[in-house]
């Protein structure tokens, strides 16, 4: 548990130092959109480490796969796996309503990395799915999460990001089909995230327009 405490706080400390090296490069001249409609689908992959309340002797192993149309919603996989606990596997959708918000209501700042922090934050539910072995059962899970924008998505792909992040895990004995691991469990973790792009071609789509026939 040491161990997996460690991980995280070293995480959060580099994630502070980097949001404070940069604070002082913003500039105040961003769109609010910084380059999202450059692609349809924003795809993640996520690998990091996390703490399970469920007790588990050491940190718990954690990989996401997100892919999410404009960066406003889509779909979550993930495993969380504890070399001497449990694994987890969860399967959701997530919203990241504040990023469309603020665009459609023009209120960004203009700070990049601010502005995609606080665009980041979002809301994950789904099933969970545990343990990965004898009992499984599939179970109620939701989830929070925000991101640290570590490289701007101008200089490399769609950015690096650190994100920080927590997943319940709902357990009900009385329920059907639920695991028999007989308690509620939370995940607290830290990631390393690498975002990438694909031009679906739905934001060049159109009607077809009617044309008034020209005067001869």
């Amino acid at each position: 548990m040491h161990a997996g405490r460690g991980v995280v706080l070293t995480l959060l400390a580099i994630a502070a130092i980097g949001m404070a090296a940069n604070t002082a490069r913003a500039d105040g001249s961003g769109d609010g959109v910084y380059r999202r409609f450059d692609t349809d689908l924003t795809f993640q992959l996520d690998v990091g480490a996390g703490v399970l309340s469920a007790g588990a002797d050491g940190p718990s192993l954690v990989a996401e796969l997100r892919a999410r149309i404009i960066d406003a919603a889509g779909l979550v996989v993930a495993l969380d796996s504890a070399p001497r606990g449990q694994d987890h596997l969860f399967v959701g959708v997530e919203l990241r309503p504040f990023w469309p918000a603020l665009f459609l209501m023009d209120r960004s700042s203009g700070h990049e990395r601010w502005d995609l922090m606080l665009e980041s934050l979002g809301v994950e539910l789904g099933a969970g799915i545990t343990p990965l072995g004898d009992g499984l059962g599939v179970g109620l899970s939701w989830g929070v999460g925000v991101e640290v924008p570590l490289i701007l998505p101008e200089t490399f792909a769609r950015g690096v990001w650190l994100r920080l992040g927590a997943r319940h895990q709902s357990v009900r004995s009385s329920t059907a089909g639920a695991p028999n691991s007989g308690q509620d469990t939370w995940l607290a973790y830290v990631t390393l995230a690498l975002r990438g792009g694909l031009n679906l071609g739905f934001s060049s789509w159109e009607t077809p327009r009617y044309r008034v026939p020209e005067e001869r």
